[in-house]
This record gives C-alpha cells, sequence and structure tokens, in this order.
C-alpha cells in the first residue's frame, strides 16, 4: 500500500530531515501550544505523504522540539543589546522635579473644586458632575424663533 499511493517511511532520514525543519521552523516562529504544534505536524506529515508514527513518538518529537525553540529564545533574548547610555545619544537626561503631592500640606489645597451644573428646576443645590462628562446645553426657542 505504501507503494502504491507513494508514502513515504517516518525514519527515512531525507523525510525526516524535513519534517525536523519544519517544526523547528514551525515553534521558532509561531506562538502556538503543543497541541496545535502537534496538529501542524499532523497535517505537514499527510500533505507530504510520510506514514505517521504512534501518537507517543510524534508527542515527544514536538515536545523536544519545543524545548530546544525555548531554550534557543532565552538564550536570544538574554544577550540581546541594552539600550545604548544617554550620554551615547547626545542628549542630556532631565527628569523634572517630582511635584509634592499634597501642597502645602493640605489635603484640601490638593484638590481642585468639583465643577457644578446648574440646579435642575425645582432644586435648591446644584448637583456635581464627572469631570469627563460633557455638560449638555439646552437651547430654548422663543415662539418668535421658528418659522
Amino acid at each position: 500500500m505504501r507503494d502504491a499511493y507513494e508514502y513515504h517511511e517516518y525514519e527515512d532520514a531525507e523525510w525526516s530531515r524535513r519534517f525536523r525543519t519544519f517544526l523547528h521552523g514551525r515553534a521558532w516562529t509561531h506562538a502556538e501550544g503543543p497541541k496545535a504544534l502537534f496538529d501542524h505536524a499532523v497535517g505537514w506529515l499527510r500533505r507530504n505523504r510520510v506514514l505517521l508514527p504512534g501518537v507517543s513518538v510524534l508527542a515527544r518529537q514536538v515536545s523536544e522540539v519545543r524545548k530546544v525553540a525555548d531554550r534557543r529564545l532565552h538564550h536570544t533574548s538574554g544577550r540581546a543589546p541594552a539600550a545604548p547610555p544617554p550620554s551615547a545619544t547626545g542628549a542630556p537626561l532631565y527628569w523634572p522635579p517630582p511635584t509634592p503631592l499634597i501642597p502645602n500640606g493640605s489635603p484640601a489645597a490638593a484638590c481642585p473644586p468639583r465643577p457644578t451644573c446648574p440646579a435642575p428646576p425645582g432644586s435648591t443645590s446644584p448637583r456635581p458632575t464627572h469631570p469627563r462628562t460633557p455638560q449638555r446645553r439646552q437651547h430654548r426657542i422663543s415662539p418668535a424663533q421658528l418659522p
């Protein structure tokens, strides 16, 4: 059956190398979990007419490839160059002095007064508004302005 449908052995050196190359590339370039990588591995083997190995053999190979890709990622990111020091860019460093949270020691002085809206009809006190809430404008039209 293998010869009739032109399937390749999983243990064949050439197809094994091609498959490992695919797996390593996929693990390195895609942030996928082990199940997704396993599914892509099965898809690649089927598309390329390679006989599927046992589930545990394929799962072990996927696991090993993910470990290699993780080690490579940590090794690569661990030796990434740090940002150049500010003096190398030619621009001096400047941070403004910190501002006190409570000026003059008084909590009330630190808080600006709350904005208020006009009192609703029939009310005696204005209602406070949230700073981001737009205030609604009521336009009154006199009968003389109507067409």
